[in-house]
């Protein structure tokens, strides 16, 4: 009985890989039909290739993965100064074949927006197939973590990374990671009003211990990098008055523009550069931020 059905699944399995080297057959044959030349090769669509499958979609889009990483690597090592068109139409073939394959959205959105040569530096394309990943795939964290990141590090825009984030966040369920992420990455652009609107939130609806002591934790660091501006400000204003930057704090106590020399957050004293006029934090703080 155990030697029946051990034949069984054999015959299945050996009838399905003679369909997929079948169709794949089939579909080189009909790829064939084009030119190809150094650089280019025309493809057919995604949908094409679906149709030409024989209902073995998965396997065929594993084997256009297997060649969309050949292509990427071969042609990395090979030519350094390759453009990578034929990977866009690779990945959207295999991610139409089989719109599940979350890695393939992933790792193929790393190598269309990695920078000549270690990829083909087109971030545009890179969030077009992940915006693909999102409509096939409603409310995968890992994607918006993907897309999040491509603004985040390729573009620098921190603002629209930030609201990538905070678009997946609802759907991280008991985990604030994607909020904490768009916290820290509005500050890392400057917006510090709306990261600490973020972290108060995240402070006042965890109910995790460490979550909370990591938004206070960032919340202080925020507030210091506002003194840090507003005491800057004011040794400008001195300079601006006397043609030099104040000696340091207690100077600009004396001189009635400030009321006490100023601590950050901590309790630890700021220090001040008399020769630019910059305002640091000192080697006391309690705050992690690195001292001059």
């Amino acid at each position: 009985m155990v030697r029946t059905g051990k034949l069984i699944f054999l015959v299945v399995l050996l009838a399905g890989y003679g369909a997929v080297y079948t169709a794949q057959r089939h579909i080189d044959g009909t790829i064939g039909e084009y030119h190809q030349t150094e650089d280019i090769l025309f493809l057919p669509s995604g949908k094409a290739i679906k149709r030409l499958s024989l209902g073995f979609e998965s396997l065929v889009a594993d084997i256009y993965w297997i060649r969309a990483i050949q292509y990427y690597g071969g042609g990395r090592m090979n030519d350094p100064t390759r453009k990578f068109d034929l990977l866009y139409p690779l990945l959207d073939i295999t991610t139409t074949l089989d719109p599940q394959m979350i890695p393939v959205y992933q790792f193929g959105a790393v190598f269309l927006s990695e920078p000549p040569p270690i990829g083909a530096g087109d971030s545009a394309t890179a969030i077009r197939l992940l915006r693909k990943g999102l409509e096939a795939n409603p409310g995968n964290v890992n994607l918006y973590l993907s897309l999040g990141f491509i603004y985040y590090w390729q573009l620098k825009d921190y603002k629209m990374a930030a609201e990538i984030f905070l678009e997946g966040a609802p759907y991280q369920r008991g985990n604030l990671y994607l909020k904490n992420l768009a916290a820290f990455t509005l500050a890392r652009g400057g917006d510090r009003r709306t990261s600490m609107y973020l972290w108060r939130q995240i402070y006042e609806t965890s109910d995790d211990k460490r979550a909370k002591e990591n938004a206070v934790a960032h919340l202080l660091e925020l507030q210091a990098e506002n003194d840090i501006d507003e005491l800057e400000k004011i040794a400008t204003r001195f300079q601006h008055t006397t043609g030099r930057f104040p000696q340091g704090f207690s100077e600009l106590v004396r001189a009635g523009y400030l009321r006490a020399v100023p601590v950050d957050p901590s309790g630890a004293p700021y220090l001040l550069d008399p020769q630019s006029g910059e305002v640091y934090v000192s080697a006391s703080t309690q705050l992690p931020i690195p001292p001059p």
